[in-house]
Order: structure tokens, then C-alpha cells, then sequence
């Protein structure tokens, strides 16, 4: 597959083979699956905003300011083999081994200052080379159902473990340069030469053991109670030649317990709390810290109903998690502390004959609560580019009963609310103008409209889809994301994708 970007230059590659192979016995089954992929992908931070004016650099959204070799080469290769076998009547044994390898490189003219009296943008060029990420991984688990008198029992049992292992060498850099945002001019920032001496070599091993137990107290009412123990051992390092700057293992217990009401066959009220940690590596800086694993708390509060039609589900939650990781003077480290309540819902259905409704929203009051470092200015503001109000809605109707087998055409909307990005830099020009760490800019809301049409058919007795889509059908400029973390006097935002027309053939063989 291959498809242009957008915006100045730029295009996507994609190239995938995925054999793979089944068998399936009386009493078991055994799967086997193997991907590779090659894709080459632009490298896009999006447009600036210069923090004095608070306002995007004055150029069309279609410009981009940094070179033609901001682009990302990856070539990935999965394996996947998994098994089942049924154990008596009411028990199944299940396994699987995953293999993944992704090897990637890419480019990078980082925008650092810019100058409003002269309209020049420096730029520092950047190459990353060799990066390796490896993962090994092996589950095994045991379905079963039993009861203890009157009271049944779905039970789960489960060990799980993980070798990951990430490599980058030194990267790449030459001195800066300087683009005019008015008239761009490509080429004169050329490929860096200049290997830097620290490194990114990280592993990382897990083992984990679970059980959980689905326990029908009553028809109506069940009780769930999960434990999980996690285990890690890592290392981590910035040079060959210096010792590791995280050698560390620790583990801990983790619970969830559930507790389902159904009202009547086709609706139930549901509460849950779970809590989670996870292990994590460094993802930016040369310099790797101690490197604590995540950890988090969630309380749910929710209702489902659904029959053969319709489907809707509405639910309140809380969430916390610390630990959150960050880049503080180039050394990567696990300070923040964020939470996060809100609502939402889902209903999807078939309201009439041939008109199938999907509509989603969601409420999210998610705010930091603890950082440390060039951080601790966001303690008590929202989290960036997370938007307290999201939603959609779409229709879809199937032409099948006027006579049009395998026609559908449908359409709908999604809504991006408003969010906010901040400054976390310490330019003296800025500081000057009154723009300190943690000053924050709100980004607008949008609305995004999509629509399809959809034909199966038999082609030479293939089964055969066409469809027909078009993304973003009114061309909307909205924004997505932005990257707070840089040391730059610029804050990067990304941009959602342009209107989009696809056309796709699907044959099954």
C-alpha cells in the first residue's frame, strides 16, 4: 500500500505478508502466524505555536518546517503460536509464544527558536539509527467451571512472563540551521554525521501469576475477585562503558474484585476495583534513571443493557496512577502523579429495519496531581491535549430489504472538545515577555464528519467487498496532540489528518 501525506511532502509505504496455518482435533487446536512488515512512515511534529503571542506561526497548515528526511523506516517480524486443549469436560488449557522484532530509523530537523522580527526558525538535524526493540513472550492459562454446593464458579488461572530487550546507539547530530517560514527553502540542513557517545540499551524481564474467580452467589448476583503477583528484574545503561544506571527487581500483589447485579436478563448494574502495576522503560533521554513501575487504582460504577438489537452501556470511574515517567534534564525518570474521573456511554443497535445507530460520549475531568522537576508547575491543571469532552455519532443503513443485497451507506460525526498544552521551557527571551514554565494555551474544539459506501458481491465465486470512504469530508483543521516535553522555544501540536478519499477491494480466497 502506498498513499501521499497531506501536507508539503511526504508519502506512506506500507508492505505486509502474514501467512499462517491451523489445525483443529477432536479435543484441540493449534494456531500458527507469522507477519512482516516494511512501512516507511513521515516523521511530523505538526505546527508551532510561539508561546509570546500564544498564536500558530502565521503559515498555511500544509507547510512543514522541517526536511524531507523526517521520515520513519521499520521493518517488523511477528511470530505467533498458540494452542488449546480441552481438559475433561469443563476444563481448557490454553497457551501461547509471541516473538516480535521491529528494527527502525529515521530522521529529524528539530525545530529549537525561533525569531519573530526575522521570521527564521533554527533547526537542529538529528538521525537515529540501529534501534532494536525484541520481545519474547509465553502465557498459560486454565478455564474451568465447578461448584461448591449451590454456589457455581468460573475460575481462571494464569502465569505469564516477558523478555524485552531495546537498543539504540548514539545518535546523529550537526550543528543547527535556519528555515524562513515565509519561504522555506529545503536542503540546505543536511544529514548529521556527528555519532553522540551515550546509548539506549534497557531490558526488561516479567513474570507474573494469577487467578481469578467469577462466583455466582445467586442467579442474579456475582462476585468477582482477581489476585495477580508481578515480578521484574532490569537493567539498563547510557554507555558501554560505564555501569548500568538502573540495576533493580522488585515485585507486588494486585487485586480487583467485581460485584454484577443483573435486574433482569437483559440488564445489569455493575462496581469494580482494580489496581495495576506495570513496569516500564525509558522512552527519551540518554540518561536512564531508576525507573519505578507505574502503578494505578480504578473505581468503576456502571450499568449494561442489551438484547438481540441493541447494545448501551453508561458507567462513572475514577482513576489514579503515579509513577508516570517524564524527561527532566535529559534523565528519564517516574514523578508524576495524575487522576482522572468521569463518564461515559456507548450504545450501538439496530433502531429499525435496515438503520443500525452507534453514538459514544465521554466526560473526562483528568488533572495532575503531583510532579516534580520542570513539572511541578502543572500540579493542579488538566492533563495536556485531553480534551473534558469527546463524542460521536453514526448511522449506517443497509439497503438488503429494498432489493439492494450487500449495499450499505452510512455517515456520522466526531467531536474533539477544547484542551489545553503548556510551556514547560526557561528561554530568557520568553521569560522577558512574561512567559514563564507552565503557562498553558487551549487549543479548539472540532467537529469531524466521515461517511462510506459498502457493496459485497461474489466475484469469479470470491467473496468481494467495495467500499468507498471519505475522512474529515469538510477538510477540518483540528489538533490532536502536542509534545510538552522538549526543551524547545516552540511547542509542537499535531495536526489531525486532512479530508481523505479511500477506496478499497477485499477478496476472500
Amino acid at each position: 500500500m502506498k498513499k501521499d501525506y497531506w501536507r508539503e511532502f511526504g508519502d506512506y509505504e506500507n508492505y505486509l505478508f502474514a501467512p499462517s496455518i491451523s489445525y483443529r482435533g477432536d479435543d484441540y487446536g493449534i494456531n500458527f502466524a507469522y507477519t512482516h512488515t516494511k512501512s516507511l512512515s513521515p516523521i511530523d511534529r505538526g505546527c508551532y505555536i510561539y508561546p509570546v503571542s500564544g498564536e500558530f506561526l502565521p503559515v498555511s497548515a500544509k507547510i512543514r518546517l522541517d526536511e524531507p528526511y523526517n521520515r520513519l523506516k521499520v521493518d517488523v517480524d511477528t511470530i505467533d503460536v498458540n494452542f488449546e486443549k480441552n481438559i475433561a469436560e469443563s476444563w481448557l488449557l490454553r497457551g501461547g509464544y509471541g516473538f516480535s522484532q521491529s528494527k527502525h530509523e529515521y530522521g529529524h530537523a528539530r525545530v529549537q527558536t525561533y525569531n519573530p522580527n526575522t521570521a527564521a526558525l533554527n533547526r537542529r538535524a538529528e538521525y537515529f539509527d540501529g534501534f532494536i526493540h525484541r520481545t519474547h513472550a509465553g502465557s498459560l492459562t486454565l478455564n474451568g467451571v465447578f461448584d461448591t454446593g449451590i454456589i457455581s464458579h468460573a475460575l481462571l488461572l494464569g502465569v505469564d512472563a516477558k523478555d524485552y530487550y531495546r537498543y539504540r546507539p548514539g545518535a546523529l547530530q550537526n550543528p543547527s540551521g535556519t528555515i524562513n517560514i515565509y519561504n522555506p527553502v529545503y536542503g540546505n540542513l543536511s544529514l548529521p554525521t556527528t555519532r553522540q557517545k551515550t546509548i539506549q540499551h534497557q531490558k526488561l524481564r516479567t513474570f507474573g501469576i494469577y487467578a481469578q474467580d467469577n462466583i455466582n452467589l445467586t442467579d442474579e448476583l456475582i462476585l468477582s475477585l482477581g489476585l495477580r503477583y508481578d515480578y521484574y528484574d532490569q537493567v539498563a545503561r547510557n554507555s558501554y562503558e560505564n555501569a548500568p544506571t538502573t540495576d533493580q527487581q522488585d515485585g507486588k500483589m494486585t487485586y480487583q474484585l467485581g460485584l454484577l447485579y443483573l435486574i433482569a436478563p437483559e440488564w445489569s448494574i455493575y462496581t469494580n476495583y482494580a489496581q495495576s502495576f506495570n513496569p516500564q522503560m525509558a522512552i527519551s533521554g540518554d540518561n536512564i534513571g531508576s525507573i519505578e513501575p507505574e502503578e494505578g487504582e480504578s473505581v468503576e460504577f456502571g450499568t449494561k443493557f442489551q438484547n438481540d438489537s441493541i447494545t448501551a452501556t453508561a458507567a462513572m470511574f475514577n482513576i489514579t496512577k503515579k509513577n508516570i515517567a517524564r524527561t527532566i534534564q535529559s534523565t528519564y525518570v517516574p514523578v508524576g502523579e495524575a487522576r482522572s474521573r468521569g463518564f461515559e456511554f456507548d450504545f450501538n443497535g439496530r433502531v429499525s429495519k435496515g438503520l443500525s445507530l452507534s453514538a459514544s460520549y465521554a466526560y473526562t475531568d483528568a488533572k495532575y496531581i503531583k510532579d516534580k522537576g520542570s513539572y511541578a508547575v502543572l500540579v493542579g491543571k488538566a492533563l495536556e491535549a485531553t480534551p473534558k469532552h469527546q463524542g460521536s455519532v453514526f448511522a449506517n443503513y443497509d439497503f438488503t430489504h429494498l432489493g439492494a443485497k450487500g449495499l450499505r451507506v452510512g455517515g456520522g460525526a466526531r467531536y474533539f472538545g477544547s484542551w489545553y498544552t503548556y510551556y514547560l521551557g526557561t528561554n530568557k527571551t520568553l521569560a522577558n515577555a512574561g512567559i514563564t514554565s507552565g503557562h498553558q494555551y487551549k487549543l479548539p474544539y472540532a467537529v469531524v464528519y466521515d461517511m462510506f459506501a459498502s457493496y459485497d458481491t461474489k466475484v469469479l465465486g470470491h467473496d468481494t467487498n467495495f467500499s468507498f470512504n471519505i475522512k474529515n469530508l469538510t477538510d477540518k483543521l483540528y489538533y490532536q496532540s502536542s509534545s510538552i516535553g522538549t526543551n524547545a522555544q516552540v511547542i509542537p501540536v499535531q495536526m489531525g489528518y486532512a479530508r481523505q478519499f479511500m477506496f478499497n477491494v477485499a477478496v476472500k480466497f
